[in-house]
């Protein structure tokens, strides 16, 4: 078995640290800038807050709540009745759908309330226009004698 040693006996004299790896030079070196640096930032802070307080000094007193003008909220504002709105809207969409009344005066265009208009079309038709193309041939074939005999094309 080993024996204990004391630990006067444990000191070695040739035993030290590397002194390539560590220069206490260039630890002290951090120390010092890491302090001045401190001191350097507080002289500015410290600047700073003089500067800026000499400014809101120079400002005057600010309003209090009582004595500021209120101010309303920014746009766009909420809507305060959304049905109620819709119903505005709704009214004043069916009063334009629903009577008769000048689009462009200066080029005679008119307005005529829908239910006369969807009539005009049912009895009348839609009017041929110059220049347009004939209707598209869908490939549907219709007959009037039986609606449900309506066939798609069949594709080649």
């Amino acid at each position: 078995m080993q024996e204990i040693k004391s630990s006067d006996e444990l000191l070695h004299e040739n035993i030290n640290y590397e002194r390539r790896d560590v220069k206490p030079f260039y630890i002290a070196a951090i120390g010092v800038f890491m302090i001045v640096s401190a001191v350097v930032i507080y002289a500015a802070v410290w600047g700073l807050y003089r500067y800026l307080n000499a400014e809101d000094t120079n400002r005057g007193p600010r309003p209090t709540m009582i004595e500021a003008k209120p101010t309303g909220p920014p746009e766009p504002h909420l809507q305060v009745d959304p049905i109620g709105d819709l119903q505005q809207k709704r009214t004043a969409t069916n009063q334009i759908l629903s009577s008769y009344g000048w689009v462009d005066q200066q080029n005679g265009y008119i307005r005529i309330p829908i239910d006369k208009a969807m009539d005009m079309i049912a009895t009348k038709g839609l009017p041929s226009v110059q220049g347009m193309s004939p209707p598209v041939n869908t490939g549907l074939k219709t007959t009037t004698e039986n609606p449900q005999e309506v066939q798609p094309r069949s594709r080649p």
